[in-house]
C-alpha cells in the first residue's frame, strides 16, 4: 500500500507541475 501511495503522490506531483506550467504559459501569451 504504501508503495502505491508514493506512486500517487509522484503523479499528483507531476501533474501538478504540468498544470502550472500552462498557467504561466497562458497568462505569457495574454
Amino acid at each position: 500500500v504504501e508503495i502505491e501511495k508514493g506512486i500517487l503522490e509522484e503523479e499528483c506531483s507531476n501533474l501538478l507541475k504540468d498544470f502550472f506550467r500552462n498557467l504561466r504559459k497562458k497568462q505569457k501569451d495574454e
